[in-house]
């Protein structure tokens, strides 16, 4: 077996012993405070590992609770995002069913199970390891809490960026429910229903279900039937059957998921909670439009050079290609095939709607000699998980508890990679994961409740999968990799009030996590043969069968047969720590200062393309520095939160591309006259810098705004191998590249610099026949990269608005309600991802939903 390195960081086991007597000098401190009632309009949070009300918790947060949730009409995670400043959510478009997510510039864009999540989401205090399977239904949920800044010692999980935590609601057996049914747009259908029981005097059940049906926004045509003379220039086959031009649509939702949950309290201390939820999205794929058509980009590759003359492998994609033809006409500086495009290239004679795909999902012309196919555009997730929590008192200011999770994914989707109508570069994806989590804490209130304390542990096992077909336009192939991983950590965290004002708290946390990359690359099933196919080049590199330690792996590249069987591992550990101060100067203004640290670990390059490629990078670690301030003014009518953060941000992970070889004797790939090496790699270091302010106001009764701000400034410090005399120029480092491509002044991908939002809501007292409530919400992002390496400047998500209103009527004792919401008002079309294919010259987006309304009656009982 092909072994890679076997790479280590971290302190030393001294290190551990630290922390782990840090810990236990915590616990002999003595005790948790016993928790006031809180106000009706206030939201109790869980962030230090106790319930706190959010304005007394020294953390930047945003704290949501079912009520307003349920009044801006959000139903799923990604939509949280807009009234929490910095904090950037996505689906990953079109990356599968997976979520990026951003706090205040640090996240993970990369689906690869390989990598950890920047920013951790919990489902009743229970990890979700990967980003795929993690854009979630708010279903039946109690309240969100999203926590800005590294939680290392205040989360389960280290996460680096910050945490995203969503609680359901528990049983109470008090026989209530609810059922809502919601019709709108594009045959939208949506049934939301949730029933609570009594079961015995002590045990309790509650039961929650979601459906949710509608349309695709984007229409797929079959290109051909629409323009029968151009399909036959370019030799496009029909794939209908001449009487329907439409082929289907992109963007559709199928979604259904159900939870059930037990609460057994068989004595006064003693609290268990068993919960089981089950996932079913069998979602079209996402919307993705073709929006630019040129030539390939010289900033990363040069047309004409030998193995990657874009002429003799794809004629229909260049400006002079050896027959003639071209998907873009260079005298006009426009394409016929594309239907709209904000760079002023659309040239379609169809259509001029900026919702208009020709994207086939077919591979017609495969490089690996094998058959033409075709694909269902999907996006799927089944998943399932069973989680145990169990809270027991052991003493009036002694508390243990346990948290146990389990869960288990597999998810399916395609990518048409160049979005044309050309049927060239098609790639499906499978993956699948299981995890096991178990977390224990122990909190104590000591010294007549002056010291609070929490130690604990926290352990996961997971193993995860991907495979596919994978066509990049020069080679195809077919993956499969397997990620085995595993981590564990030791935390404490201590509350000391010095005085009735004055508290200081501190923790720390010590991790040690293992991950193993093994991979195999193989052929297609049934193709034979040495040759390439009628699509790839002509000569090199050849295909051929590859055989490794006596398994057949059929035709594959010549560059990835060493790949079967290859294993890299990676190992390290890491302290975190967090400090801070919190004074209050009256019950209504709480000011804070802290810092913390936070990690994501290391590994290796899921993506080699030779062994020489997997090359292991170090993790990378943040040291934040906050102060913030909490208020309740003008006699609990207006809360104002501000805080303002610096984050030293060290040896910060970055996939790039470089041409030189990072490893003695290494052969990059694609070909032999054209290198080029795909990395991930400890790039460098940077600060990133803001503010943040989030109001709440009622200026008369029954009047809410609320509205939001947030800036983001970052700077890149070091470059692996460069200086910043360097700062016109690429950076590429002396012993190898490990910075190819990046350049000082350059940007940090998915950070806007500007966020914005605004809320308004008003209640209308109708008296006998109910109340009426309108409501409008605005937000605004900037525009930001959608790569690390900004070598191509349609790789550029522009600034957009959006608009949204809702208005409600409700029953005078609030048993019915009827609300109508219109999404998108001002219809802006704007993208929430755009994605350069350097090897083609096309550009294809993916465009926001649309105008659309909704109507939806709801009985609460």
């Amino acid at each position: 077996m092909t072994k890679f390195t076997v790479f280590t960081r971290g302190p030393s086991r001294t290190a551990m012993a630290v922390v782990l007597a840090t810990g236990a000098a915590a616990g002999a401190m003595p005790a948790l405070a016993q928790d006031a009632p809180a106000d009706d309009d206030r939201i109790i949070v869980t962030a230090q590992f106790r319930e706190q009300d959010v304005q007394d918790t020294p953390i930047a947060i945003t704290a949501i609770s079912a009520e307003a949730l349920e009044q801006r009409g959000q139903n799923s995670i990604t939509q949280v995002a807009a009234q929490a400043p910095n904090v950037n959510l996505r689906e990953s478009n079109p990356q599968g069913p997976s979520l990026q997510a951003h706090i205040r510039g640090i996240g993970q864009a990369d689906f690869s199970l390989a990598f950890e999540p920047g920013v951790g989401v919990y489902v009743d205090d229970v990890y979700y390891s990967t980003v795929t399977g993690s854009v979630l239904d708010l279903l039946d949920l109690e309240r969100v809490e999203i926590l800005r800044g590294p939680q290392g010692t205040l989360a389960g999980m280290n996460s680096i960026g910050g945490a995203i935590k969503l609680y359901t609601r528990r049983p109470r057996g008090d026989d209530g429910g609810y059922a809502e049914v919601t019709m709108g747009s594009r045959e939208r259908v949506d049934l939301r229903a949730g029933a609570d029981f009594e079961i015995t005097d002590n045990l309790f059940a509650r039961i929650a279900g979601v459906s949710r049906n509608q349309d695709g926004y984007v229409k797929r045509y079959d290109f051909a039937c629409t323009h029968p003379q151009l399909a036959s220039t370019f030799a496009i086959p029909s794939r209908s059957d001449g009487r329907e031009c439409l082929l289907g649509t992109e963007g559709g939702k199928s979604y259904v998921a159900a939870r059930g949950s037990l609460r057994w309290t068989p004595t006064d201390r003693l609290e268990i909670n068993l919960s089981g939820d089950i996932t079913r999205d069998d979602s079209e794929a996402a919307a993705q439009t073709l929006i630019f058509v040129g030539t390939a980009n010289t900033t990363s590759y040069t047309p004409g050079i030998a193995g990657l003359n874009l002429s003799r492998n794809y004629p229909m994609y260049t400006t002079a290609p050896t027959n003639g033809l071209s998907l873009f006409n260079a005298a006009t500086g426009t394409s016929p095939f594309v239907s709209y495009s904000p760079f002023g290239v659309a040239g379609d004679t169809f259509t001029d709607s900026p919702y208009t795909s020709y994207a086939t999902y077919c591979d017609d012309k495969p490089q690996d000699n094998g058959g033409a196919y075709c694909v269902n555009p999907v996006s799927q997730v089944d998943s399932w998980g069973v989680s145990a929590n169990v809270e027991y008192d052991l003493s009036d200011t002694l508390k243990f508890t346990s948290i146990t999770g389990y869960r288990s994914f597999t998810a399916n989707w395609v990518q048409d990679f160049d979005a044309t109508q050309l049927s060239n570069a098609l790639i499906t994806y499978q993956a699948t994961n299981w995890q096991f989590t178990q977390e224990a804490r122990l909190a104590a209130s000591l010294f007549d409740d002056a010291v609070d304390v929490v130690v604990g542990g926290f352990y996961i096992d997971r193993f995860g999968t991907y495979s596919g077909i994978i066509n990049q336009g020069l080679v195809v192939f077919t993956e499969y990799d397997e990620i085995p991983a595993s981590n564990w950590a030791m935390f404490a965290n201590a509350s000391w009030r010095l005085t009735d004002r004055l508290e200081v708290n501190v923790g720390a946390r010590y991790s040690e996590e293992k991950k193993t990359f093994r991979f195999f690359r193989g052929g297609r099933p049934g193709v034979t043969g040495t040759a390439p196919g009628p699509g790839g080049p002509p000569s090199n590199p050849p295909y051929f069968p590859c055989t490794v330690n006596g398994v057949n792996y059929g035709v594959v590249h010549v560059a990835f047969c060493g790949l079967n069987g290859a294993e890299g591992v990676y190992t390290g550990n890491n302290i975190d720590w967090r400090a801070v101060v919190q004074y209050e100067w009256s019950p209504e203004f709480m000011t804070y200062a802290s810092v913390a640290t936070g990690f994501k670990g290391g590994g290796v390059n899921p993506r080699p393309y030779t062994p020489a490629q997997g090359y292991p990078f170090d993790p990378e670690h943040l040291t934040a520095y906050e102060i913030g301030a909490k208020t309740d003014l003008l006699d609990g009518r207006m809360r104002l939160n501000v805080s303002a953060f610096m984050n030293d941000y060290s040896d910060f992970i970055a996939s790039v591309f470089s041409r030189v070889a990072a490893a003695p004797n290494e052969t990059c790939f694609m070909e032999p006259t054209a290198l080029t090496c795909s990395y991930f790699v400890n790039a460098g270091d940077a600060t990133l810098k803001g503010l943040e302010a989030e109001l709440r106001l009622e200026p008369i009764d029954d009047l809410f705004i609320e509205a939001s701000a947030a800036f983001l400034d970052f700077k890149y410090d070091r470059l692996s191998g460069c200086s910043p005399a360097l700062t016109p120029t690429t950076c590429t480092s002396p012993s190898g590249g490990l910075g190819a491509g990046l350049r000082y002044g350059m940007k940090l991908a998915y950070a806007p610099e500007r966020q914005f939002s605004l809320g308004m809501q008003y209640r209308i007292d109708l008296g006998s026949a109910g109340s009426l409530t309108p409501r409008l919400d605005w937000s605004y992002v900037a525009e930001q990269e959608v790569s690390q390496v900004q070598n191509n400047v349609l790789a550029v998500l522009p600034s957009h608005n959006l608009l949204n209103g809702r208005i409600a009527w409700n029953s005078p004792d609030e048993d019915w309600q009827v609300a109508l919401q219109v999404h998108n008002i001002t219809d802006e079309l704007y993208y929430t991802g755009i994605g350069p294919n350097n090897n083609s010259g096309t550009t294809a987006a993916n465009p926001a939903r649309p105008r659309e309304w909704s109507l939806s009656v709801r009985r609460s009982f």
